[in-house]
């Protein structure tokens, strides 16, 4: 058994929900270093500084570490004066993370991820497309460089990569009784309320839905955090007679609830190096429409990627047209997706992760 110390200098939403799922699990042992769930720039920047300084006071003796993209870890590495080895996981990265319209991207992230992946004796990633995408941009990105533009750091990083599912509550999903009330199928968002989801799209397919003479119900769940999710708001009052409910969902039981009662979920996401509410709400029986990039792909047998992904506008809301206008909703969903699903569940997973802290430690 390993002694793993894990730092997560991003403690909140889905880093949260992995570390500790990773923990309650794992048959190592861990010590959980933590910084609150804000100002992720400044993570980025300054979290090794604090964390490091805590590593060193606490009377933990790891064998490792393990640590989010949200630290930069060869900066941890340094101020920590044990040489232990370290396992870096990416939930996402700043290379191909899209930056909004009105900002500039700050490439000085970019960097943090690179010196934490040559840094890292392993790197794991979320995805396939997830490790693609970043080590594709990498020599974009060092061509910004006026000089002295390190080569090589590709074959460097992919020779060290690993690809790992985060782990997925399904069985907590699976627990809870489909429910079907007789009421028009109902429609989830169960996505964060952030620009890279493009909830714009999604409520624009509605409309379009909604014009053809489809009935349905919407139910809006998933984090918030801005201070005016003005898409949603704009939503919620042009959809206010068909909401059924509209904001975040706190407990696990509620949540899966409402996943087993809805009719088909959709992502239009333009940012995804997962995608634990899609997995979580194709489990729960909600017929997934998903676009057809990024890590959806990956997440559905290649038989099934035909019914489940569109390449456009118009075959977004044809999609969602075909879910609503079947008979009664599929539960499992159509022909043991469900069980496809159940790959990403904590208990196929954890194993994988355990094998990798063994290696890990004894290297």
């Amino acid at each position: 058994m390993a002694k793993v110390l894990a730092v997560e200098p991003f403690y909140g939403g889905s880093h949260q929900s992995f570390i500790d799922g990773l923990i309650e699990r794992s048959r190592h042992e861990f010590r959980l270093l933590t910084l609150p769930p804000y100002f992720w720039k400044w993570r980025m920047r300054g979290a090794a500084v604090t964390m490091s300084r805590a590593a060193r006071e606490s009377d933990f003796e790891p064998d490792l570490v393990f640590s989010s993209d949200m630290l930069s870890l060869a900066e941890f590495k340094a101020l920590y004066p044990k040489a232990i080895p370290s396992v870096l996981y990416m939930h996402e990265n700043q290379l191909s993370y899209p930056a909004p319209e009105e900002s500039q991207r700050d490439v000085h992230f970019g960097f943090t991820n690179l010196t934490s992946c040559l840094a890292a004796d392993f790197v794991v990633w979320n995805s396939r497309s997830h490790r693609d995408s970043f080590l594709e941009a990498l020599p974009g990105f060092l061509s910004l460089m006026p000089d002295h533009a390190p080569r090589g750091v590709e074959s460097i990083i992919e020779i060290k990569s690993r690809v790992i599912y985060p782990g997925v509550d399904l069985e907590s999903i699976l627990s809870v009784p489909a429910e079907d009330d007789g009421g028009p199928p109902i429609i989830l968002w169960n996505h964060r309320w952030e620009f890279d989801k493009d909830p714009e799209q999604f409520f624009k397919a509605l409309e379009e839905v909604e014009k053809s003479g489809h009935d349905f119900r919407l139910a809006i769940l998933g984090e918030n955090f801005q201070v005016k999710p003005e898409a949603f708001l704009a939503g919620k009052e042009r959809f206010k007679d068909r909401v059924v409910q509209f904001g975040f969902v706190k407990e696990r039981s509620e949540y899966a609830a409402w996943l087993r009662r809805c009719r088909a979920s959709v992502s239009c996401a333009i940012q995804e190096n997962f995608g634990i509410a899609a997995v979580e709400a194709a489990a729960a029986g909600a017929f997934p429409i998903w676009p057809d990039r990024l890590s959806y792909p990956e997440l559905l047998p290649p038989g099934r990627r035909r019914d489940h992904l569109y390449s456009d506008f118009p075959e977004l809301v044809l999609k969602l047209k075909l879910a609503l206008d079947k008979a009664s909703p599929a539960i499992p969903v159509q022909d043991g997706l469900t069980s496809h699903m159940m790959k990403f569940d904590w208990s196929s997973v954890i194993g994988e992760y355990d094998a990798l802290f063994e290696a890990a430690a004894e290297s």
